[in-house]
């Protein structure tokens, strides 16, 4: 069996494409099972169409038999990629883990320029969720007004709810006894932790795609290489060699094999304007970044592991960061779990003869007859 894994973004130059996908499939033996796995955030829409329709293509002539299995989550474009093999063959089956994460939204994208060019997008982003449409309600079903209602409230789905939704046809349910004081998660704990994970890691997708749609258009100012270069040195969130080897972007000065790079005071003295929009970028994303902590901090309950984080410089995205965010946050749920099943202290009743000498005493307090 051909194993094609789709564990990162979708498209760009910091995720999967479509030429990789094709690479794959070129290389699929004849007779040969496929099985694809996802477990992605999402990304470019127009990326996922290519990839889309490769794989929907590939098990249209029926000689593989094509498994997706969501290993994790599917989420924005990847939930669509999910369904392409039963799209090309109904014979085809979507299973997910009982654990895994499933999301749909309206498209999302970021435009500059004036009214025409904000409207023109807002009809091309219209236009990108009836396709979005199109291929949810072929595979679940489902009428346009209830999937339109989905996607207006970014909805989540979880374990079994992917598979009643009909986004998928099985799930693989783990049994698992060992759970801490012997109290096992409730659903709502269970589904709420890993909705946690799942959007940090949308989350660190968006930011992503943010960051390159602003370097691409700060990178056509008047000097395109100082702008990357500034870029490189201020967005914590990138590191040089990214934007240095991206294809799609400028490389900065070489001297000999040396990169050289602008310090600071000398892209202001020389860009002041291009200095105030890269210095706005680095503050937008930093405020961004602790904003997804404070989040993440009001959803598990935690606001010192947030005030860490955020002085250490750490994204959400981190391992170390979501592990303890998940730890809290389940933690948490088991407390409220076993507070909601206390029983409360019981109260004994007064026997018979305890009822009637209080009574007796009562009445000859009340009469002034007590001795």
């Amino acid at each position: 069996m051909k194993e094609i894994l789709i564990d990162k973004e979708i498209g760009g130059w910091f995720g999967i494409q479509a030429r990789d996908i094709k690479t794959q499939l070129d290389s699929v033996a004849d007779g040969d099972d496929v099985k694809i796995v996802i477990d992605s955030p999402g990304g470019d829409f127009y990326e996922m169409v290519s990839i889309f329709n490769m794989i929907r293509s590939f098990a249209r002539d029926k000689t593989h038999k094509v498994e997706t299995y969501i290993r994790g989550m599917a989420a924005s474009a990847a939930s669509m990629i999910a369904l392409a093999a039963k799209a090309g063959n109904a014979d085809n089956k979507i299973i997910v883990e009982d654990n895994s994460i499933y999301m749909i939204h309206n498209c999302w994208t970021l435009e500059i320029g004036d009214h025409r060019a904000m409207e023109k997008t807002a009809k091309e982003t219209l236009r990108i969720d009836e396709l979005q449409r199109d291929i949810y309600e072929r595979q679940t079903k489902k009428n346009r007004k209830e999937l339109s209602e989905m996607m207006d409230d970014d909805t989540w789905l979880y374990g079994q709810e992917i598979v009643d939704e009909g986004f998928a046809d099985e799930i693989i349910t783990v049994t698992n006894n060992d759970t801490a004081d012997g109290i096992e998660p409730s659903f709502d704990s269970m589904k709420n932790t890993a909705i946690i994970s799942a959007k940090a890691a949308f989350d660190s997708m968006q930011s992503k795609m943010k960051s390159g749609t602003r370097e691409n258009a700060n990178a056509f100012s008047t000097s395109r290489k100082e702008a990357v270069a500034c870029l490189a040195t201020l967005i914590p969130t990138q590191d040089k060699t990214t934007f240095v080897s991206s294809e799609n972007n400028f490389k900065p000065d070489v001297s000999g094999n040396e990169e050289t790079f602008m310090t600071l005071e000398e892209l202001k003295a020389k860009e002041p304007e291009l200095y105030a929009a890269a210095v706005k970028i680095g503050s937008d994303a930093e405020r961004e970044r602790v904003q997804s902590h404070l989040k993440m901090a009001s959803d598990s309950g935690d606001i010192n592991a947030a005030v860490e984080f955020i002085n250490s410089g750490v994204n959400c995205s981190d391992n170390a960061c979501v592990a303890k965010y998940h730890e809290v946050f389940t933690k948490t749920a088991l407390k409220n779990a076993r507070a909601q099943d206390t029983v409360p202290e019981t109260v004994t009743p007064p026997s018979k003869d305890e009822a009637a000498s209080a009574a007796v005493n009562a009445f000859l307090k009340e009469t002034g007859l007590e001795a």
